[in-house]
């Protein structure tokens, strides 16, 4: 009942078409039950030898199965209809939960992991839990109406049901906590490999430079084998208690036959009712059979729905803190003291006093490891754990809501993450709110009137990974043109040049040095003496 009452928080908006299903899996069993009892009055004609009898008895049978047919094409419709509206649902809800997700809690998780949670886990919830539900419906339906259709042919018979049925259902128990484990070990172990195949795909280009493919099949044949392996035990299971039930069944059928046959000989019931008897302990112990395992797999799947509610729920934290406000002409200002982060392995990092105010421009330098990017992580909320003060205009920042300090800052990182989309939609990245002047103006601010003149579609060119490819000063100009076009009063900008050549870094500078209408801050692992004149500050880490 718990996982019933989970699964309904899902189903509840499709409460309608539930019931229609309901209704029309209720409708093939009573269809399926007249026919099974008309067949004894075939049987039956044919022994007295009644022509009109047989044929009226073999029509009104055959609309009955006509009746069935129909009925059950509309149940499997609709079964499937409201099966695919909840995984679209739960899947909906993850991006939902994702698009409001502060950047701590969703970084809990690696990005394929949420990947993996929205179409391999999903994908086992809608096989195993919402078909397993649907299926027990409908076998419930034929139970109920066969039950009732034995009462019509003798009382005995459905005491004897009862007893054997009692005797079947305790199959599901013994069997429900290593199915639900096996399930989940399947969700696990397909996830894993998920993961895995996207880490060592997305490193192609390193393995075929040095002729290190080969590592692909190395690295990645254990987690497939695990896959195969766990699906091969997962279907021994399955079939095992599927014979356990299938025997059961069988015994069972042949117990009511045997009786049925008895009540015949001694002229309580009609010859013909042997065959109805048949049909009706089909209906009833064959869903028996697979209902143990229906029930196995639906209790299976809910280790699944638990994992994918609660990265939904761990992504839904209350955000906490203030949110600042600037007035439009209002100065920005930066300050540190005592700043120091430690990270979880130990390490921690010390940061100078700074002092960041107006509208300027600051370089920040240093080696590798001495806290600039940490530094900018900071300032931004993606790092919000920190000894002594940072304050931005005079807040604390871990005081305030990362929305509202992340509305004040344009992020562009070292390497600028380009979406399957056209560059025009790669720069506005869904903001319909702006002019075509301004879009135009930030195209020349950060030098891509002349990439997009070159380009056959210019900025509706599409570009990204299945699409066409651009240099990496190309990308790092749109993601300028991105933080152009946010107009926040802050521009971060990480090591934007470093995989850059000289000439293109210069470039890139010399753009962002023409932004006097923002406080500017650079953080570069080099700088050199040509691009200081550049900057008003600079400011070294080391």
């Amino acid at each position: 009942m718990k996982n019933v009452k989970k699964l309904w928080k899902w189903l509840s908006p499709y409460k309608l078409r539930f019931l229609w299903i309901v209704l029309l899996a209720a409708t093939m069993s009573i269809a399926q039950v007249l026919a099974a009892l008309t067949v004894a009055d075939i049987l039956n004609a044919v022994i007295k030898l009644n022509q009109a009898a047989f044929f009226k008895a073999t029509l009104l049978a055959l609309t009955f199965f006509g009746v069935t047919i129909i009925v059950d094409y509309l149940h499997s419709v609709n079964v499937s209809i409201v099966s695919e509206a909840v995984v679209a649902d739960i899947r909906l809800a993850s991006l939902k939960a994702i698009e409001q997700s502060e950047f701590r809690a969703f970084h809990k998780e690696k990005s394929e992991n949420y990947a993996a949670s929205m179409v391999t886990e999903l994908d086992i919830i809608s096989s195993r839990s919402l078909s397993s539900f649907f299926k027990i419906i409908a076998n419930v339906c034929n139970l109920v109406s066969s039950i009732i259709g034995l009462t019509y042919l003798h009382v005995s018979l459905v005491i004897m049901a009862f007893v054997l049925a009692a005797l079947m259902f305790t199959i599901p128990t013994l069997f429900q906590k290593r199915m639900q484990e096996m399930a989940q070990k399947v969700a696990d172990s397909n996830s894993n490999l998920l993961v895995k195949m996207g880490h060592w795909l997305g490193g192609y280009s390193i393995l075929n430079d040095y002729n290190a493919k080969n590592m692909l099949q190395t690295q990645l044949i254990k987690p497939i084998d695990d896959v195969k392996q766990v699906k091969i035990a997962d279907g021994k299971l399955t079939a095992g208690v599927s014979v356990v039930s299938g025997v059961l069944s069988l015994s069972a059928q042949m117990g009511m036959i045997a009786l049925t046959g008895f009540l015949a000989v001694n002229q309580l019931v009609s010859a013909g009712t042997i065959i109805s008897t048949g049909n009706l302990a089909g209906m009833i112990f064959s869903p028996l059979h697979v209902l143990m395992v229906y029930i196995s797999q639906f209790q299976s799947g809910f280790g699944t729905l638990d994992k994918v509610e609660n990265i939904i729920s761990a992504l839904e934290e209350t955000p906490t803190g203030k949110a600042i406000q600037l007035a439009s002409e209002q100065t920005v200002s930066v300050q540190s003291r005592n700043l120091s982060v430690t990270f979880d392995d130990g390490r921690m990092v010390q940061l100078p006093n700074l002092s960041l105010e107006g509208k300027r421009h600051y370089a920040i330098v240093g080696p590798s490891g001495i806290g600039k990017s940490v530094f900018l992580g900071l300032l931004s909320k993606s790092i919000s754990d920190y000894e002594g003060t940072l304050h931005l205009n005079g807040q604390e920042i871990k005081e305030l809501t990362e929305r509202s300090v992340k509305d004040l800052m344009a992020y562009v990182p070292q390497s600028t993450y380009i979406f399957n989309l056209s560059a025009k939609e790669n720069i506005l990245l869904g903001n319909t709110n702006v002019s075509q002047a301004h879009y135009q103006e930030v195209i020349a601010r950060s030098g891509l009137e002349s990439v997009f003149a070159a380009w056959p579609d210019g900025d509706a060119t599409l570009i990204g990974d299945a699409h066409h490819n651009i240099s990496g000063g190309q990308a790092q100009r749109i993601g300028i043109a991105r933080a152009l076009l946010s107009d926040k009063p802050i521009m971060l900008l990480d090591e934007v040049t470093a995989n850059l050549d000289q000439a293109t870094a210069y470039d890139i500078e010399k753009t962002i040095h023409a932004f006097d209408d923002r406080l500017t801050i650079s953080v570069t692992h080099h700088l050199g003496e040509n691009n200081r004149a550049f900057y008003d500050e600079v400011i070294d880490f080391s």
